[in-house]
């Protein structure tokens, strides 16, 4: 994984005091919207210098929502000359999509860390508390948890 990925999580927690996803991207100006985009979970968007992040309305109010916008995060702030759909499993190996999963993955840990006061224990910490899905498996067992 890399370092600048996790480098970038906590530059932007410290920058807004939290991590989470919903917050950051509202502090950074994008907009949020809940839709029907038939089987993909999330997308986001730039036009004109306006950052837009689409996600399922089937995932609203689910903890799977804060993995798919913690991931759609990634690319509002790095991906800003696409539009890029949430993908996981094979598709993964896109090294944006892969950027992406790496960049929620620490970023769900840091939530975590804020929200429960203690570092998560298990990758199932994780997939309990957002929904992280089992692709995400890869990092957790190809890196401690920082």
């Amino acid at each position: 994984m890399s370092y600048s990925t996790y480098l970038k999580v906590h530059q932007l927690t410290d920058t807004f005091h939290t991590s989470d996803p919903f917050e950051i991207a509202e502090e950074l100006g994008f907009k949020i919207f809940y839709r029907d985009i038939g089987t993909k979970k999330g997308m986001c968007t730039n036009m004109l210098g306006f950052t837009d992040i689409i996600l399922n309305e089937s995932i609203k109010n689910t903890p799977e929502c804060i993995s798919v916008m913690s991931h759609e995060l990634c690319h509002g702030v790095n991906h800003t000359d696409c539009a890029a759909w949430y993908t996981v499993g094979k598709l993964q190996q896109n090294q944006m999509e892969y950027e992406a999963n790496s960049f929620a993955w620490y970023d769900l840990q840091a939530l975590y860390k804020e929200e429960y006061g203690e570092r998560p224990n298990n990758f199932n910490d994780l997939k309990v508390a957002y929904g992280m899905p089992d692709e995400y498996y890869e990092f957790f067992s190809s890196a401690d948890i920082k």
